[in-house]
């Protein structure tokens, strides 16, 4: 499962763009996080490093600029990825979903998400640690 065969996402911008002026984003969202080169899984290869979903998008992407390892290391872990990756000239782009199809919420749509991924490749996304 890579990122183009996701109903209803647009690719945005970069990541790290992304941070830097989370003040354009906002509301409910489904999103992923996509590398522009596939990431070997246990079965196959995906170009989605994480798959998220938030009530208030703004205010998740500010956790992701301000995480911490001792208080949010979920959001650190995933700084720390990105940052990894694109020292080895990956880039990470961020693409929004803000109307799940089949009127699903962001969140069933982002559980729908992770348990396609999940079946497909036999793992969670490289970032995602739990369903």
């Amino acid at each position: 499962m890579n990122a183009k065969d996701c109903l209803g996402f647009e690719d945005v911008c970069c990541f790290v763009e992304a941070l830097e002026h989370c003040d354009k984003f906002s509301g409910k969202a489904t999103y992923l996080l996509v590398c522009n080169r596939p990431i070997g899984r246990l079965e196959g290869a995906s170009d989605i490093l994480y798959i998220g979903q938030s009530g208030r998008l703004d205010g998740r992407l500010r956790d992701y600029r301000s995480g911490d390892k001792k208080h949010t290391l979920q959001d650190y872990r995933i700084g720390e990825t990105v940052g990894y990756l694109a020292s080895d000239g990956v880039t990470v782009s961020f693409h929004v979903c803000q109307e799940p199809p089949d009127g699903q919420t962001a969140k069933e749509y982002e559980s729908q998400l992770l348990g396609r991924y999940e079946a497909e490749h036999w793992e969670l996304p490289p970032c995602n640690f739990k369903r």
